[in-house]
């Protein structure tokens, strides 16, 4: 894997945050998300960056702790089931690949490996953003996500 150091910028976003029994329910966040987006006919930013933040501080088995969120130009209310947030600019490790989600953990590995060989720590939540998800296509080796996480140099 290649991992690219980026400055990401930041964006208003709409997001639902819930705690899961597994992370294979990302998909029902999405749900909720999107109907809700439908529901206050809020406008989608270009690109959307579609992105699913992952707030706990390892891996855990259940009680998962996701947030996803999408990009969004303009303001709306907050409802019951999401709120809309400014995203702060981040500088982050990153990995792009392609493919169904088996690679998830290989992709973490390699990238904790980097960010500890170059003299980096991990500042904020791991996030995946999702370019080319299961909403997109029905042909998961089309798929493309990039993997994140936050990081700064270590002192």
């Amino acid at each position: 894997f290649h991992v690219a150091l980026k400055h990401m910028p930041g964006m208003r976003v709409m997001c639902y945050r819930v705690l899961l029994d597994s992370y294979d329910l990302e998909g029902e966040l999405w749900g909720k998300l999107f109907a809700d987006m439908c529901r206050q006919n809020v406008k989608r930013a270009t690109p959307a960056h579609n992105i699913a933040v992952f707030h706990d501080e390892s891996y855990e088995e259940k009680d998962i702790d996701v947030e996803v969120q999408c990009a969004v130009d303009g303001h709306y209310a907050n409802t019951a089931d999401v709120f809309f947030a400014e995203r702060p600019p981040v500088t982050a490790a990153t990995i792009i690949y392609q493919g169904d989600y088996s690679m998830m953990a290989d992709v973490n590995i390699a990238i904790a490996r980097w960010i500890a060989d170059n003299n980096y720590s991990i500042n904020g939540p791991g996030f995946n953003i999702y370019h080319v998800s299961p909403g997109d296509t029905d042909a998961s080796e089309s798929m493309v996500t990039e993997v994140c996480f936050p990081i700064e140099q270590r002192g």
